[in-house]
């Protein structure tokens, strides 16, 4: 996984863009689903340490100023600090774990969205397939 390439990808568009996508290419029970799945790339003992990092993070990603940012940025600010989290908590993530971490927040916010209309309006991602 060539973090640096996606960092690469990401720059141009925003947080609210790739939340739209998630809700437009998934309905809810596929996003859970896919929280699920990549939550299962992860020990057993570490999902609620993960879980815990994830909830807490997100809380900052619920400054709705966030969502016009580069994604980009935000993508490699969020793995900075996952990393360092890593690092302080001992745990040796691998990059590819950093990524899923970073993955599950943006399906859970992404799993949020689906349902608050007035979350969705704040961030500018309509749903539906005439948005």
């Amino acid at each position: 996984m060539n973090l640096i390439e996606l960092e690469d990808q990401y720059h141009g568009s925003t947080l609210a863009k790739l939340v739209k996508h998630h809700m437009k290419n998934q309905s809810e029970e596929d996003i859970v689903s896919a929280v699920r799945g990549t939550y299962g790339r992860f020990t057993e003992d570490l999902r609620p340490i993960i879980d815990d990092f994830t909830e807490k993070y997100l809380e900052l990603w619920f400054d709705v100023s966030i969502y016009s940012q580069d994604l980009g940025t935000i993508f490699s600010k969020t793995l900075l600090d996952i990393n360092a989290w890593g690092k302080e908590s001992r745990y040796a993530l691998t990059e590819e774990d950093a990524f899923n971490i970073f993955n599950i927040m943006v399906l859970k916010i992404a799993h949020y969205a689906h349902s608050r209309s007035e979350f969705r309006k704040k961030i500018g991602a309509k749903k539906g397939i005439f948005s």
